[in-house]
């Protein structure tokens, strides 16, 4: 093996740039609903209650005597297309999307 005499040049101009900003964990996620009620506040317990079929739900309680319940209802959906396969690949030639359970 064959050892160079060479020092490997060191790149400047990558550490000199800014580093990317480190995500704040105190921030909430940019998708989903954001409970900003429950910011600053400290959690006394969590419950999860399960009478099923009829109920479920979490509760989380806070210590000034507030609380967030969360029913849960589990639901299937389906999603519909109308498709053709003569040519060995699928195409789609309608689409209608979820199809809500009616009540």
């Amino acid at each position: 093996m064959i050892k160079s005499r060479l020092k490997p040049k060191l790149n400047r101009a990558r550490s000199q740039k800014n580093p990317a900003p480190e995500p704040n964990p105190n921030s909430p996620p940019k998708a989903g609903i954001h409970f900003t009620e429950a910011v600053g506040k400290t959690v006394a317990f969590i419950t999860y209650f399960d009478d099923a079929p009829d109920w479920q739900s979490l509760e989380v309680r806070f210590t000034d005597g507030t609380l967030f319940s969360f029913g849960l209802s589990p639901q299937v959906s389906v999603r519909v297309d109308y498709m053709e396969s003569r040519r060995g690949d699928l195409e789609i030639l309608r689409e209608y999307g979820i199809v809500e359970r009616s009540k």
